[in-house]
């Protein structure tokens, strides 16, 4: 029997877990101890929306797709390629060429994401005694997990369940760096962050155009305090980001240490549009109603993800070794 919070009626049967298993009623808890129960979980989801996650990057890097569709197994899309020809006009008799568009359809898995709080009755009992909240941390560290996990699939994708993440795409071009941000000296730093922003709309004709770089926190912090010259205040990060024509917004990105080949560092310059690449989220959080097991009151969070999808792999630039 589910806990419905207020005015719960006592059960007289005595409990057996075969037949009850995790749904026993709540007893024993006066009306105004129920009722503060139920008051401390109904406000436990905007409690933790109002954090800030300032270590768990990927919704804050990715443009976010909300489908806002719990039921959905997978997330389609549709890309769109053009093709075709034109001439001048040498016979009006024979046939034009023509021009062409073709359209496939590609499905990204949806899994399901679920963790759990729990607080024992007289944790309960004792927060409504003394008219104090309810410890929301645990709810905290049970969307903290979930998130992880997010983040963790954003970034390396889970073969096991079908998930994509940015370095499981096997489509992005990936180079090596000419050398270490460490070893390397000003110019030759800041000529390596122009070398992997220039390099995307060089070899896509202009089509793709990056506004984002990525660094690891090592290479972040040598090319933010390496100064171009013993009499400059100005850094190699500051320099290239005053005259870079494409790079708006560099990131310090610790999910990029080790993440490369063999397990080196990598930087990642790409464009953040939604048409270009995305994470996919059908379901962001939901909150299940208290259940009693035994002389503990669990509460579990679930919510449903899509991994990222990338649209337009060579919008995107892998620099390896840096």
């Amino acid at each position: 029997m589910p806990f419905d919070g207020i005015n719960q009626v006592r059960t007289k049967r005595v409990f057996d877990w075969n037949r009850d298993f995790q749904f026993a009623p709540v007893d024993r808890l006066d009306a105004a101890e129920n009722g503060f129960l139920e008051r401390q979980l109904r406000h436990m989801i905007p409690n933790v929306f109002m954090r800030e996650y300032a270590r768990i990057n990927a919704r804050t890097i990715f443009p976010v797709y909300f489908a806002n569709d719990p039921g959905a197994e997978t997330i389609s899309y549709e890309e769109v390629t053009e093709y075709g020809d034109a001439e001048i006009v040498r016979d009006y008799a024979s046939d034009a060429p023509t021009a062409e568009a073709k359209s496939e359809e590609f499905d990204s898995k949806v899994r399901s994401i679920r963790s759990a709080a729990q607080w024992t009755i007289q944790e309960a009992r004792a927060a409504a005694r003394a008219n104090r909240d309810l410890n929301v941390r645990k709810a905290n560290a049970a969307r903290d997990e979930m998130l992880r996990l997010e983040n963790r699939i954003a970034f390396h994708g889970d073969a096991d369940f079908g998930l994509k993440g940015l370095f499981s795409v096997t489509q992005i071009p990936r180079d090596g760096a000419a050398q270490t941000f460490a070893a390397g000296t000003a110019d030759e730093n800041l000529a390596e962050l122009h070398e992997l922003a220039n390099t995307i709309p060089d070899e896509t004709e202009d089509i793709e155009s990056p506004d984002t770089l990525l660094l690891p926190p090592a290479q972040f912090d040598r090319v933010s305090t390496q100064r171009l010259g013993v009499d400059s205040d100005l850094t190699v990060l500051r320099h290239f980001l005053n005259v870079s024509p494409h790079i708006r917004t560099v990131a310090r990105v610790r999910e990029l240490k080790a993440a490369g080949t063999g397990g080196v560092d990598v930087a990642v310059a790409f464009r953040r549009d939604i048409d270009k690449l995305r994470m996919n989220v059908a379901l962001d959080l939901e909150q299940f109603p208290p259940e009693r097991r035994g002389m503990v009151i669990r509460v579990e969070y679930h919510m449903r993800i899509g991994g990222l999808i990338v649209h337009r792999p060579k919008s995107i630039r892998i620099l390896e070794e840096v």
